[in-house]
């Protein structure tokens, strides 16, 4: 069974979050415990959890290799950004990990960063991007 999910990582999350802060996920090799918000815990099952968990231990595997391949130094930590939720990925090596889910609006410079980006692809290249993050408006 992995850790628990930290107190004071939790209390950090909470207070600097609040109603942004949709769940945090810490897993091993074999396990994964979660603290979601209930608006979130409603609508992830336990199955989707654990696909979730193996998906992010595949991710752990081409950590060293990410390293070495890009020349930056450790790698500390990925970013996926959803529609409706951006998730950082902590990886702490040996299929160990931290998953944090949080609203978008919380990172505003990045979801601005990510938008700008895809409207200007979408006009100025020959990349289709056929639909833009709603958390921004025009």
């Amino acid at each position: 069974m992995p850790d628990s999910v930290p107190d004071e990582l939790l209390a950090y999350l909470r207070e600097s979050l609040g109603a942004n802060f949709h769940g945090v996920a810490h897993y091993d090799r074999e396990t994964v415990t979660t603290q979601l918000s209930p608006d979130v815990s409603g609508s992830l099952g336990e199955e989707t959890l654990a696909d979730i968990a193996d998906d992010l231990r595949l991710m752990d595997v081409g950590r060293t290799a990410q390293e070495s391949l890009y020349s930056l130094g450790s790698l500390y930590c990925t970013i996926r950004a959803f529609d409706d939720a951006l998730l950082r990925h902590f990886i702490q090596g040996d299929e160990r990990g931290t998953l944090v889910s949080l609203e978008p609006e919380t990172a505003p410079g990045l979801t601005d960063f990510i938008y700008d980006v895809l409207h200007i692809l979408h006009e100025h290249s020959a990349q289709e991007i056929s639909r833009a993050p709603h958390w921004r408006a025009e």
